[in-house]
């Protein structure tokens, strides 16, 4: 009995590390060659020039970006607070045995005098924190700041799960102690977070400015698990999915990074124009790479200077004036608001993922 007890207790401290290590040496570097496969060196310049402006950059572009996707997983970070999620657990674990030990040789001493309670909260908020790291792992979103959560749930579990279990029955206790220390909230947060995004679809609310409207409003293509993964990491308006890293969403919500880019490419074109998104999407115009090319066939020529010019309204073409009559603004404005879009960096970004490269990136070489 001893030895099997032993055996679990080796094979309990050693579940989170080496799912961990599995994880940075297997599944890392496979996500990793999934983002080399859809860089390119412009989709990498314009990155670099949207989210390292000013910063100069050496001539191997793609490079720097996975160097930023691999700053999300650096090694250093997986074992410095994997450390701090294994110390609580080996204590935490080695106590549990001890405990087992000596309540199953009816000691009346040493860890047979700690509280079963205690054992139970701990052992659920172990159970949370293993299901947590392979859950994650699962949806390939785990992270060196999933091993710091997974630290400071153990370390709270014991003082959690006994400060509630005193609402109940003695005989019940350490169950419940278990119960509320293994509550996995983040996957009910999910879940009621889907629920309200869900309800929203059939109740009305107060109008907001265009930029802060709900992204299920101006971004339909987008699912309500998709938007509790979004809300989950800070994006919940329209600017911010239009204006977000997608290689940060890639990581922090394991979606599918072509995904995300239709989504900003739509978002982008929502934080323009607004309300009148659903005008344009009538007319064909459905994401702000689509507004942009529209720009550079109707509403613009070069200079001499190879410079994009805006017409005048006596060259107008037939485009441009049904475009402005369908949006029930001036031409001349919609020429305007079409330049500033396509000039936008982001748009230029998710041009050049589509493999266009209509818009500019300039980056600072070394």
């Amino acid at each position: 009995m001893e030895t099997l007890i032993w055996i679990g207790l080796g094979v309990a401290l050693a579940a989170i590390p080496g799912y961990v290590a599995y994880y940075a040496r297997h599944v890392v570097p496979t996500r990793r060659d999934e983002l080399r496969e859809i860089l390119t060196p412009q989709v990498a310049a314009c990155y670099l020039a949207v989210f390292r402006p000013g910063t100069r950059i050496s001539s191997n572009h793609v490079l720097q970006v996975l160097r930023r996707f691999e700053d999300f997983h650096r090694p250093s970070r997986y074992l410095r607070l994997g450390l701090f999620a294994f110390l609580p657990s080996a204590i935490g674990l080695v106590a549990v045995a001890a405990w087992i030990l000596a309540v199953g040789s009816e000691s009346t001493t040493g860890a047979a005098r700690i509280p079963t309670t205690a054992i139970f909260a701990f052992l659920g908020g172990w159970v949370w924190s293993l299901y947590e790291v392979i859950d994650r792992g699962t949806r390939r979103t785990l992270v060196p700041d999933t091993l710091a959560d997974a630290a400071f749930r153990m370390l709270a579990s014991v003082p959690l799960g006994y400060a509630f279990s005193l609402l109940v029955m003695q005989s019940v206790m350490p169950f419940l102690a278990f119960a509320i220390s293994a509550f996995p909230m983040r996957d009910v947060r999910l879940y009621l977070n889907k629920r309200a995004l869900e309800q929203l679809k059939f109740v009305g609310s107060p109008p907001a400015a265009p930029q802060q409207e709900r992204l299920q409003d101006r971004v339909p293509a987008i699912g309500t698990d998709a938007l509790a993964q979004l809300r989950e990491v800070g994006i919940t308006t329209v600017t911010d999915l239009a204006y977000a890293d997608p290689v940060r969403i890639l990581v922090e919500t394991g979606l599918p990074l072509r995904r995300v880019v239709v989504w900003i490419d739509a978002a982008l074109l929502a934080n323009y124009v607004g309300e009148n998104v659903a005008k344009l999407r009538a007319m064909g115009i459905g994401s702000a790479v689509e507004a942009s090319h529209f720009f550079v066939d109707y509403g613009s020529y070069e200079g001499d200077d190879g410079e994009r010019l805006i017409d005048d309204d006596k060259t107008l073409d037939d485009e441009v004036m049904q475009l402005a009559e369908v949006l029930g603004i001036p031409a001349w404005f919609v020429l305007n608001l079409l330049a500033e879009l396509h000039g936008d960096p982001h748009v230029a970004l998710v041009d050049a993922f589509w493999g266009e490269g209509v818009g500019d990136c300039e980056v600072v070489e070394a």
